[in-house]
């Protein structure tokens, strides 16, 4: 049940979104149990973000630039080994960089786990048999 938030000072156009969204169903198949049926993902595009010293020129205020945040169980996160996690970070990173035009080097990617995670009113940890 993962959810991915992307966060960029650039607009993104439906397309754009339903694209990314279609290729990180593949990505989060990296990591041992998660579905890409199941991925939610969260767009907050066109924010003001700024990299580093970015915000004392105009230049640099318009260089575009984002995060991604990977939310998912942190038992799923345990649960897969570093390589795993490390492709998955990758393969996002290029996702997002290929369908924004951000380049990687001021794209962040990162894994949020989260303790309890609730679908449908329940704790989904314990449906899923991973308590």
């Amino acid at each position: 049940m993962p959810k991915i938030l992307i966060s960029t000072n650039t607009a993104l156009s439906f397309y754009q979104q339903k694209n990314i969204t279609n290729e990180l169903k593949k990505a989060i198949e990296l990591i041992p149990g998660e579905k890409g049926d199941w991925l939610m993902t969260d767009y907050e595009s066109g924010k003001t973000i700024h990299f580093g010293d970015d915000w004392e020129t105009e230049a640099g205020r318009r260089a575009p630039c984002g995060a991604v945040e990977i939310s998912l169980l942190d038992k799923v996160y345990l649960k897969a080994g570093e390589r795993e996690r490390e492709m998955t970070l990758a393969a996002i990173s290029l996702i997002v960089s290929k369908h924004t035009g951000i380049p990687e080097n001021r794209l962040y990617v990162f894994f949020r786990p989260a303790g309890m995670w609730a679908f449908e009113g329940k704790n989904i940890e314990k449906s899923l048999f991973l308590a």
